[in-house]
């Protein structure tokens, strides 16, 4: 009797737990849906802090981080050979059946390097849209094109990836990203309007247009306050934006938030503000939803798969501020409204965005490749 041995992966994600962000909690959301799958699977793993363990375990899983970032960005010759070095030897020990690069960027340089990635077949992962200088990279182009499978997060970054690429056109296919179900009970707003802006400071995401709006709303509602959760760049310029604007004693700035306290962040909030410039999918919108809060997003990349204006949320045309504003103010004079929309985002993300059915394409995708090469 011949017993079929699981796919072996070897799955290259730069950003991952413990670090916060749309990326990590895909990858994190994915590696618990496929516990429930036959799939032998280890993490390489970015390493940018020295207080990172260099072997761990998430979910499950074997997670090697490497400091390949910090060794390219260095252009120290003998950092970057030792651990193309490293990679190598830990390729020997895992024998992967193919490579999984769930992010592309400085890790494209270490596989076209590493005689035995190169080789092997390889699903690569897309969660927005490419940057030009990326585009314009032959390196991208190389692992693009011997790739089995290009996989999206979103249908917009599906059709954007095909208009840069379409002679490609016929192996992107869009896997949305998907997360556990909230199975505790959804708390009631509370009583006096608070806005929340969940995710990294940076200049996509539009914490700007965010303290902009708010301004826009305190004549109005004098109560109203707006909570940043998150780090990054962006915010030294938020902060003096919100002084220059007079609401700085309305915006509290809480820095990185553990994802375990998101929900609670959530509940203790009327609705979510997610003005971004681009977004592939929005992972924060799907999370406020599973708490049954409405989004007033910018109808920009994957938002308006997850946001059904007028259904689920209210979007606007990206960096109307006025428009946010209004959206926004509409909400807080509805709660009747605000409430509908939330319970209806609730059901759609349910029903749209399970982590069984992200686990299960990928697990599907991981069988099929490997029983093809």
């Amino acid at each position: 009797m011949v017993v079929e041995r699981p796919p072996r992966v070897l799955f290259w994600s730069g950003p991952f737990p413990p670090s916060v962000g749309g990326v990590q909690a895909a990858a994190l959301h994915l590696l618990e849906g496929l516990c429930e799958h036959r799939i032998e699977l280890e993490v390489i793993a970015r390493r940018d802090r020295p207080e990172l363990p260099e072997r761990d375990t998430v979910a499950g899983y074997p997670v090697h981080r490497s400091p390949y970032y910090n060794a390219l960005a260095s252009h120290d010759a003998g950092r970057i050979v030792q651990t193309l070095h490293d990679i190598e030897e830990l390729i020997e020990r895992i024998q992967p059946d193919f490579l999984h690069l769930f992010t592309v960027g400085p890790n494209l340089f270490f596989v076209q390097k590493i005689r035995a990635l190169a080789s092997l077949p390889t699903i690569v992962t897309l969660h927005g849209e490419l940057p030009k200088p990326m585009i314009q990279a032959p390196l991208l182009r190389n692992v693009l094109s011997r790739a089995k499978t290009i996989a999206t997060c979103s249908e917009a970054v599906r059709r954007a990836t095909i208009k840069i690429f379409p002679d490609l056109g016929n192996k992107i296919r869009a896997i949305p990203n998907g997360i556990p179900s909230a199975m505790d009970p959804v708390q009631p707003p509370p009583q006096h309007p608070r806005l929340l802006f969940l995710g990294r400071l940076a200049p996509e995401k539009g914490l700007d247009l965010a303290v902009r709006t708010l301004a826009r709303l305190t004549d109005r509602f004098p109560d109203v306050r707006l909570t940043v959760a998150g780090q990054g760049p962006e915010r030294p310029g938020a902060e003096a934006l919100a002084r220059a604007l007079g609401v700085f004693d309305r915006v509290e700035f809480l820095g990185w938030v553990p994802p375990h306290d998101v929900p609670a962040l959530l509940d203790a909030s009327t609705l979510l503000l997610m003005p971004s410039r681009m977004e592939g999918l929005g992972i924060a919108a799907i999370e406020a939803a599973h708490r049954a809060r409405p989004v007033v997003a910018s109808r920009t990349g994957g938002l308006p798969e997850v946001i059904k204006d007028g259904i689920t949320g209210l979007t606007v045309p990206p960096g109307d501020v006025p428009g946010l504003a209004l959206a926004v103010g509409r909400l807080l004079a509805g709660p009747d409204l605000a409430a509908a929309l939330g319970a209806a985002a609730r059901r759609h993300v349910r029903s749209a965005f399970p982590v069984t059915s992200y686990a299960d394409a990928y697990a599907a995708l991981y069988r099929r490749h490997a029983e093809t090469d």
